[in-house]
């Protein structure tokens, strides 16, 4: 199973990634299986592991977090691993899966003539910057947000 330096470690050595977590950035992963149920493991882990962000930023992160873990089961049917990384009042979500094709992934927008396809939509117009990201696994996606800090992240 790939673990975060898979799902994130391409996001983090892009030429400009999209943040650099210092030492004391809260990390955090979770390994899900291809099936329905893994979608709300999903939510409930991200909104563990962001115990310490407003409400209102956590649950934008939950609900994008929990689109693309979707689309990555639905459209792989591969396991997935989920990564956040929260550092200095910015949110990094990584979710990787182990599609062999790798195809990129692109927001379409959406049409109220179907009843899906909105995730990345939601993804694209939520986040401060999102992208995919091709590994000798498969692929990631990754959005970033800004997050306010309610307590303190101390370890």
């Amino acid at each position: 199973m790939m673990g975060f330096g898979a799902s994130c470690a391409a996001v983090l050595r892009l030429a400009a990634p999209p943040m650099t977590p210092g030492p004391d950035a809260v990390r955090g992963e979770l390994a899900l299986d291809p099936e329905p149920s893994s979608v709300r493991e999903a939510r409930s882990f991200v909104r563990e592991a962001l115990g310490g962000v407003a409400e209102d930023d956590m649950e934008t992160a939950v609900l994008l977090a929990s689109e693309l873990v979707t689309n990555a089961i639905l459209h792989t049917g591969s396991a997935v691993q989920l990564a956040v990384v929260v550092d200095d009042g910015r949110l990094l979500v990584c979710v990787g899966d182990h599609d062999e094709d790798g195809d990129v992934v692109v927001s379409h927008g959406h049409s109220v003539d179907r009843p899906g396809g909105r995730g990345l939509a939601l993804v694209d117009g939520l986040s401060d910057r999102w992208g995919t990201e091709a590994h000798d696994d498969g692929k990631t996606v990754w959005f970033i947000l800004p997050v306010a800090l309610t307590t303190s992240r101390a370890g």
